[in-house]
């Protein structure tokens, strides 16, 4: 921080006292004791000239700073590209333990392992989850889940069916359909 200080000029369209008063009161470069400042005040302190060098290095060049970013997106992609190349796990198919020829007769072996063409692989004579898993908490087959959705259906339409066959008989309100038609009794 520089030793002297002038005050900004301030203009004024007319003088005033008060204005008058402050110029007076504003100290004078001239007349400031270089040694009446604190002298503990580290910020006044010169810095010693192997901190000021680091202080007054030039920024990096262009190409480096670059080089830098291309690093740091070759490094991005190259930790994403490798960490999805892994190995990918075999798709597991869980097959009957009954042959087609034997259909009555399991295979001599509890647990048998083929590895078909495309990279999967058939177990056969294998539970899902082994001892102790209970029976609704092995994963169903889409046939079993179409099957069970199915039935699910077909009994909510029987129920439906149920109650507006009871509100025909003892309410004597009449049912109306999607459309605002009678809808006929079933018998």
């Amino acid at each position: 921080m520089p030793a002297g200080y002038d005050p900004l000029p301030t203009s004024s369209d007319e003088p005033s006292s008060s204005s008058s008063s402050a110029r007076l009161a504003a100290p004078n470069p001239d007349t400031i004791d270089s040694d009446a400042v604190a002298p503990s005040d580290p910020s006044d302190r010169p810095l010693r000239a192997s901190i000021q060098a680091e202080f007054d290095r030039p920024p990096p060049s262009t190409f480096k700073r670059a080089l830098l970013i291309l690093t740091i997106l070759l490094l991005g992609w190259a930790s994403i590209r490798l960490g999805s190349w892994t190995t990918k796990k075999p798709e597991v198919i869980y097959a009957s333990r009954y042959s087609d020829e034997f259909k009555y007769r399991p295979a001599s072996s509890p647990v048998i392992t083929e590895h078909l063409p495309d990279g999967r692989i058939r177990l056969r004579g294998a539970s899902i989850g082994g001892v102790g898993v209970r029976e609704e908490d092995v994963p169903k087959t889409p046939e079993q889940k179409r099957l069970e959705e199915k039935k699910r259906v077909d009994e909510a339409r029987e129920k439906a069916r149920e109650r507006l066959r009871g509100s025909k008989a003892g309410s004597g309100k009449k049912v109306r359909g999607k459309k605002g038609r009678k809808v006929k009794p079933e018998i």
